[in-house]
């Protein structure tokens, strides 16, 4: 199939695995749409696999420049036998209001207190002052809740009670199938000792669905404090930590005689039988469970034991992994609760005795306080089930619910991905061979993970840096992390929607999780140029130790986030995947990290010199802004900023920063772009100012600045036609010439692909024989080395290389010519705040001790 640019109907498929037969399971999903198919979500419909129209609730969240959609979120019920694929269809060429509607099912009215929301199967109040989560939970006519025996409450390491308090609740998304409600607030000390600072930051938001007694709580906690991070090192046991001896979540059941539970999925519930039990997972039943990365701030590694217990009548039992559904019931109706992820999260409990349904996010069993660093946040996703549905199998399904995969050539065809190709398209194997070690073989990701024992709450999602270990001859597991050091994110979810394969989206959301919650400094108590920003990965051939994700253990040479790792373009793509909000506010605010670290109103020369900082355009060094990887960056946050909200702020500085890094009349030899060490990364920012082009292309904005950029990335381009060689040529110049090295080059494919989207003629057949060169050159030598399937060089790949298969179909494929521009001016080498302000201080010190000689003289003269 060469194209499907025409088909107007999307195929979602989705392979039922656990063994549970599935009634009613709420799915949401995001899907690519084509320009100029669909202007507003009434146009979209969907049917089933016998072609029956089905309820659709649909919100426009991207669009097009010309106004039609490009990204849509879907909200749909399905059901699907056990073991079975099910098929559905989403069809572009609907009129408008010719859409099936939901049936009417879920209701959600504002009170003066809250909200009261009845999904046909149960009704929920909720206060917007108190959070229990729920005032009352009714169904089939009955009470199921007791307020007085539910409370949300954390336990510090000095056993005194905290509560939450709410301070903000608001409406975020209202439909026929699905509605959500925002709680935000804090923690604040049940006893009130006066004015203190609350000990947590929360955001709860409750998700109801049309026909079901089922809530699904996304449950976030941060210590918005700063850390203090003495020398530039983070390490556990910072003072900006809080610790916690317990942080759970109980509800007080009406109906409760009976509790039933089950850890897995696919297994029925079985009767408590003295109407109790706790199920406990303390570490990640793995070969590798007492890993070194499970380090706590003393040096210890606290878990217990291999594994979950279970108690219950009596009699302990232990197992490998649980994910658990407990309810408290009278036989016919009651609550349940289950947790997603739940073993990979350790430490985790969930019990029940006394009509008390407890969910401990962070429990009490564990062997060692639970340590929250400065700017840290976790979130746990919950779901609780109210009335028959309670003790019904359907809700096992909540804790490993349905992946519905996009067709790849649809994807393709849409547009919304740049130079994506469906997998089955592309012609170049040993690129797909190179790709998948990260879902195959002996090393691939989930692997690594198990070595590593990357699981437990802070570390789950991560990516371990096996690439890093090459020179560990310490015992034990060396602790280097590596999500951030590229766009895995990114780099995954192009693999996923390229395949279909679900390994890749698996990859895809746990890192996105990880990364929003962990390697995000959440807080704005620490300098600007730190808070909120991203940090790296593990500082090279440094064991982590105590340092967890946050780059710079003690041995290195200190520091914190930066604009050299600022990847966002994956987590705005898995906001546009999966509907998670999560992922849009961390890739809006990594963008405003951008102009916030670059704000020299907000340092502590802000007294001397208020401008620019160069802290979001510098690369390796403070001095230079050129072009490089930190700019580079600064630059895609923002574009990925600016397609989010549409606020020109971000555009702006977009071109603030293209403007003081690049020129098209630089002097390349003063560059030099060949010293790899040094300047390797320029091509990361040519990467960016191709996307740049695109994005402005795309926007029918090919206006002076356009022209400029493109003028810069063709002087680049044809500098690199004539000089550039693969890095390893110059092996002896490298610290360690390594297959990561070989990885790089590919870059180098992409800028000549970028580049000749701007030329023709010869230049362009120049260029695109570049490109293929260093593809080639670049899979060929790094598949000559045994460590191929190394993290880095596999995560590099995982993003890069696709324009090859790209530029396989479309070879004619061609930019917006730029507007004739007389001249853009001499280059002007930026001078960053440190450096202005260092000056300065020197003038005005030399002033200063002037008029003191001058005063001693004077002084001398008149005693005279």
């Amino acid at each position: 199939m060469d194209s499907t640019s025409e088909t107007t109907t999307l195929v979602l498929r989705a392979r039922e695995e656990q063994g549970i037969r599935r009634r009613g399971e709420p799915v949401t999903i995001g899907v690519p749409l084509p320009r100029g198919r669909v202007r507003e979500g009434r146009e979209l419909l969907l049917t089933d696999g016998e072609g029956n129209l089905c309820p659709l609730q649909t919100a426009i969240v991207d669009r097009w420049s010309g106004g039609t959609a490009r990204w849509a979120h879907l909200d749909f019920t399905v059901d699907v036998e056990a073991g079975t694929e099910v098929e559905m269809r989403l069809h572009t060429t609907g009129p408008p209001d010719s859409g099936v509607g939901a049936p009417g099912t879920l209701r959600l009215d504002e009170t003066e207190r809250g909200w009261f929301v009845d999904t046909g199967a149960a009704q929920f109040t909720i206060d917007r002052r108190e959070f229990l989560p729920f005032q009352s939970v009714r169904s089939g006519g009955l009470e199921l809740l007791e307020p007085a025996r539910s409370r949300w409450s954390a336990i510090d390491a000095d056993g005194d009670r905290w509560i939450p308090r709410v301070r903000g609740a608001a409406l975020e998304v209202e439909g026929p199938l699905r509605s959500t409600i925002l709680l935000t607030g804090v923690f604040g000390r049940e006893r009130s000792r006066g004015r203190e600072r609350p000990l947590l930051d929360f955001a709860a938001r409750l998700s109801f669905f049309a026909g079901s007694g089922s809530c699904r709580a996304t449950i976030t906690v941060r210590n918005p404090r700063r850390a203090k991070h003495a020398g530039g090192h983070w390490h556990l046991g910072d003072e900006g930590s809080i610790l916690l001896e317990d942080l759970s979540l109980e509800f007080g059941c009406r109906r409760a005689p009976v509790v039933s539970w089950s850890t897995r999925p696919n297994a029925p519930l079985a009767e408590a039988p003295d109407g109790g039990v706790e199920i406990y997972q303390d570490s990640s039943g793995g070969e590798n469970w007492r890993s070194r990365i499970h380090l706590d701030r003393t040096g210890s590694i606290p878990v217990s034991f291999c594994g979950y217990r279970l108690r219950t009548g009596g009699v302990q039992r232990t197992g490998r992994r649980a994910t658990p559904r407990i309810a408290v019931h009278d036989g016919n109706a009651g609550v349940s609760a289950s947790m997603r992820h739940f073993w990979q999260n350790f430490p985790k409990a969930m019990e029940a005795r006394d009509g008390v349904l407890t969910v401990r996010l962070f429990p009490r069993q564990f062997g060692g306080l639970h340590e929250i660093q400065g700017g840290e946040q976790k979130t746990h996703d919950l779901v609780l089930t109210f009335g028959e549905a309670a003790t019904a199998p359907e809700p096992d399904a909540h804790r490993a619910p349905l992946l519905f995969r996009l067709d790849p050539d649809w994807c393709e065809a849409s547009g919304a991905i740049p130079y994506l190709t469906a997998r089955h398209r592309d012609r170049n194997g040993l690129y797909l061979r190179l790709v998948d070690q990260a879902i195959e073989g002996p090393d691939a990701f989930e692997s690594k993970r198990e070595e590593a024992d990357e699981y437990g709450w802070r570390n789950f999602g991560e990516t371990w840096a096996d690439h890093e270990a090459r020179y560990w001859e310490g015992e034990g597991t060396f602790i280097s992390h590596a999500n951030n050091q590229y766009d895995v994110v990114y780099g995954a979810l192009v693999q996923f929607l390229r395949s279909g394969d679900p390994r890749w989206f698996r990859i895809h959301e746990e890192l996105a999780r990880h990364v929003i919650d962990i390697d995000i400094y959440h807080t704005h108590e620490d300098r600007a140029a730190y808070n909120q920003g991203l940090f790296w990965h593990t500082a090279h051939y440094i064991d982590g130790d105590t340092s967890t994700h946050r780059t710079y253990p003690k041995g290195s040479v200190g520091g914190g986030p930066d604009d050299e790792h600022n990847y966002t373009t994956g987590l705005m793509h898995y906001w546009f995947l999966t509907a998670d909000p999560l992922g849009r506010e961390a890739a809006i605010g990594c963008a405003r990290w951008v102009i916030d670290a670059d704000d020299g109103a907000r340092t502590v020369f802000r007294w001397i010199d208020r401008g620019r900082t160069g802290l979001a355009s510098k690369t390796r060094e403070l001095h230079y802004h050129g072009p490089g990887r930190g700019a580079g960056n600064s630059i895609n946050a923002l574009l990925n900023g600016w397609r989010l909200t549409e606020d020109e702020t971000y555009l702006e500085k977009c071109h603030e920063i293209l403007r003081r890094t690049i020129h098209p009349e630089d002097d390349l030899e003063a560059r030099r772009l060949l010293d790899a060490e040094e300047r390797w990364s320029y091509t990361v920012h040519l990467q960016s100012l191709g996307r740049f082009l695109d994005d402005a292309a795309e926007a029918a904005r090919a206006d002076e600045l356009y022209a400029y950029a493109r003028a810069a990335l063709l002087h680049y381009a044809r500098w690199m036609a004539e000089h550039e060689r693969p890095i390893l040529d110059a092996a002896d110049a490298l610290e360690y010439p390594n297959e990561t090295w070989a990885a790089q080059d590919v870059r180098k494919s992409d800028v000549f692909k970028f580049a000749a989207l701007h030329s023709e003629g010869e230049e362009r057949e120049r260029f695109l024989e570049r490109g293929e060169f260093f593809f080639r050159h670049s899979l060929e030598t790094l598949d000559g080395f045994d460590t191929k399937s190394y993290t880095r060089p596999v995560s590099i790949l995982m993003h890069y290389g696709i324009m090859q298969s790209w530029f396989d179909h479309h070879p004619d494929d061609a930019r917006t010519p730029p507007p004739p521009v007389e001249t853009f001016g001499d280059p002007v080498e930026f001078v960053p705040q440190r450096s202005r302000a260092v000056k300065k201080l020197k003038v005005l010190t030399g002033a200063i001790g002037a008029l003191v000689i001058a005063g001693i003289v004077a002084g001398r003269v008149l005693l005279r």
